[in-house]
């Protein structure tokens, strides 16, 4: 054999040995090195039906709450025909959904003797037993019972939200910078001073009820806040000093607390901050629109619902529009499960004003 016959043979088991032993290293490297953990996601993917509530003019749905697949209830303000065709004056303002239809009711609060009826504003459902109305109504899974939220404190200026912990710390947020707080589950109430005049509008928390927030704006959109307790007096995490003040600009509207983050839904799209503000909220979803609710159960499954009637979701890596925006068919309250989304709002593309609900189903 020709010593240029060696040297190849030489040179080409050597470059065999030398890719087989880069091969068995990266090998035991890939198997020794830790998975890469991608983001615990849900799915996009929903089932819409849509539903158009209420006869005549002045429909408006305010607030909603899921109780499970098949419960959930919206209140706002309907009117329905009597059994003669005429309008009736006094309103609805209850929906009950059963999985398929809506049951529409009057809820009255009792005032010497009397029932007084009134549009609700709010509703936090808790479970199928424990339901909380705007209206200062209680449902305690057999009847409506009138409840105390605090009169002294909202008496002439009206609730906006309720919010409570899983240890029974309730509060409530109104007009004019009122605040109520309850420690033992509704028993007994105190005014929390705010600081504000600025109507406050939404409330969130942690699961153990130890930070607290709430935010909202003036009716002339002139002022907005962002206020924080942890368990003592409301301070400002944010404050609008002039037309536009970083990061949110020009209002706060909604505010929703995971495990991790604070979710905040501002005049220019939604930012995300730790909860312990030790990083400078970010922007994460541009919008067009205003955002009026945000709501979820856990930071991979949070919804938005809009002013222009558009719907967002994430699932924990990405955004999506689950609904697109239709102009007059703003959507005012959104509800969020493990396989439900719901919002509510009217439709005023006509001259009769509907109650607009929009039923989500995950496939």
């Amino acid at each position: 054999m020709s010593k240029r016959n060696s040297d190849m043979i030489r040179f080409v088991i050597l470059f065999t040995c030398a890719i087989l032993s880069f091969l068995q290293f990266t090998s035991c490297r890939h198997s020794t090195e830790p998975p890469i953990v991608l983001p615990d996601t849900t799915s996009h993917n929903f089932t819409w039906e849509v539903t158009a509530l209420g006869d005549g003019y002045s429909n408006i749905l305010h607030d909603v709450g899921i109780i499970h697949d098949r419960l959930a209830y919206l209140g706002g303000e309907i009117f329905l025909r009597d059994s003669t065709g005429q309008m009736d004056p006094i309103l609805y303002n209850l929906a009950i959904w059963n999985g398929s239809n809506w049951t529409i009711r009057r809820v009255p609060y009792i005032y010497q003797g009397s029932p007084s009826y009134s549009e609700i504003r709010w509703i936090f459902a808790i479970n199928e037993g424990d339901i909380w109305l705007g209206n200062s109504v209680h449902w305690d899974g057999q009847n409506f019972h009138n409840i105390d939220i605090g009169t002294f404190i909202f008496s002439g200026i009206g609730s906006n939200r309720m919010w409570g912990s899983a240890t029974g710390k309730l509060y409530v947020v109104g007009n004019s910078g009122a605040t109520g707080y309850s420690p033992d589950y509704g028993a007994t109430w105190q005014k929390l001073e705010s600081g504000t005049t600025v109507d406050l509008r939404d409330i969130t928390g942690t699961t153990n009820g130890k930070s607290v927030w709430t935010c909202g704006y003036s009716i002339d959109l002139s002022k907005s806040v962002l206020l924080r307790s942890d368990g003592g007096a409301w301070s400002t995490v944010w404050n609008r000093q002039s037309t536009s003040t970083p990061p949110y600009g020009q209002l706060v509207l909604t505010v929703w607390a995971g495990t991790s983050n604070l979710f905040v839904g501002a005049a220019d799209g939604v930012y995300r901050s730790p909860l312990d503000g030790s990083a400078s909220p970010q922007r994460v979803l541009p919008l067009s629109s205003v955002p009026h609710r945000i709501r979820g159960t856990g930071e991979n499954n949070i919804a938005v619902a809009c002013d222009d009637g558009s719907m967002w979701h994430y699932n924990g890596a990405t955004w999506k529009q689950l609904v697109p925006g239709e102009p007059f068919k703003p959507l005012y309250g959104i509800a969020v499960s493990a396989n439900l989304i719901i919002a509510v709002g009217f439709d005023a593309t006509t001259i009769d004003w509907k109650g607009w609900v929009v039923v989500g189903r995950r496939n």
